[in-house]
């Protein structure tokens, strides 16, 4: 059905000397009868001899048109990089503020313990958590007799768009919760996660699962220079938590962070970050995106064996999609990679990728 060169279906009955035929494109062109994926010839009106020429012509295509046929069918998986959450706590609690900003309430956290949570959301004086909030840790905190409980589903299931974002906002500051023990720390300025390099080191490497096998791939760089490190560069994602279809999910937009010596922010980064853009291709990004996933979804690891997996958020596989139809690669990406010189130069893409959501096959 593709293409424009015309395809007929002719049948024959050599004991008779009968032939009829089809054109079908033309036969199938009505969805409904496509559907039945059934031809029903007409004796009288199809028949495949000196009559039917000028049929046939009437359907031919002309030389000047450029006649070309539809791509072989094949299929392909597209894998998105939307993660789906398959569990949060069931229960949240609200109770108002002793103090009117977020910074007063760590404060009083910090005067309770070493190690204070911060996966909560403050909103008009008042605190949104999935921790208990009658806790003695939030004494110093929260307003005694204030506390309300609710069960999950009435902000997140809500379509009160205030209830829905302060829902979202919580699940975003949960994850900082769940990543830091994983060394992955949230740079405000930029809003994204990006990998920290162990103490006294300047590289990191992380394992994933990719597409058939364990892999690793370095996720903290150091480049030198001729005397002392020039940059080190660090794997970063943009996060932004959606639901659709009833199903909430986190959207992963691989990023770069840069710093001078594994902390320290580096100032200009924006050439660096242009130069990865021109040579980075689908794999590449693939394979970022593998690596958050695998960080995101991971089960146990020696560093659970001492630290408790986090209680309040569990995120679930990539959604894939099967397509029908797919392309070869091999035509056209050579084609398609950027000469010397060319990239992406204007200001608004200097900062990472889109965020629109990404497929990569």
């Amino acid at each position: 059905m593709q293409g424009n060169v015309p395809v007929i279906l002719v049948i024959s009955r050599p004991k008779t000397d009968e032939a009829y035929w089809v054109s079908l494109k033309d036969y199938f062109s009505d969805p409904q009868v496509r559907k039945q994926r059934r031809v029903i010839f007409d004796k009288k009106n199809d028949s495949f001899d000196v009559v039917a020429r000028e049929r046939l012509m009437s359907i031919g295509v002309g030389a000047d048109v450029g006649p070309y046929f539809g791509p072989d069918r094949r299929s392909e998986e597209l894998v998105s990089n939307l993660l789906r959450i398959v569990r949060f706590a069931p229960t949240l609690y609200l109770g108002q503020g002793r103090q009117k900003h977020r910074r007063a309430i760590m404060d009083a956290l910090y005067a309770y313990e070493e190690n204070p949570p911060y996966d909560w959301v403050m909103r008009g004086g008042k605190v949104l958590s999935f921790h208990d909030l009658d806790e003695a840790r939030w004494l110093g905190a929260i307003d005694p007799g204030t506390v309300e409980s609710f069960a999950v589903a009435e902000w997140s299931d809500t379509k009160d768009s205030e209830r829905r974002a302060d829902f979202a906002e919580l699940l975003k500051q949960c994850l900082g919760q769940k990543l830091w023990p994983y060394g992955i720390r949230y740079n405000a300025d930029h809003e994204y996660f990006y990998f920290m390099p162990p103490k006294g080191s300047k590289t990191r490497q992380e394992g994933y699962d990719s597409t058939s096998k364990r892999s690793a791939r370095t996720v903290v760089s150091a480049y030198p220079n001729e005397e002392a490190t020039a940059f080190v560069r660090h794997y970063a994602v943009a996060v932004q938590f959606h639901r659709w279809q009833d199903v909430w999910y986190v959207e992963l937009t691989p990023k770069y962070h840069f710093t001078e010596d594994g902390r320290k922010p580096l100032e200009h980064y924006q050439a660096l970050l242009k130069g990865i853009r021109r040579k980075e291709w689908n794999p590449d990004l693939r394979q970022q995106l593998l690596v958050w996933a695998d960080v995101l979804t991971r089960g146990a690891t020696e560093l659970e064996l001492t630290v408790p997996r986090y209680p309040f958020l569990e995120f679930g596989e990539l959604e894939r999609f099967q397509l029908d139809v797919g392309l070869d690669d091999a035509v056209w990406l050579e084609k398609d990679e950027p000469t010397e010189g060319e990239g992406v130069d204007t200001e608004a893409d200097t900062d990472g990728y889109s965020d629109l959501p990404l497929f990569t096959q």
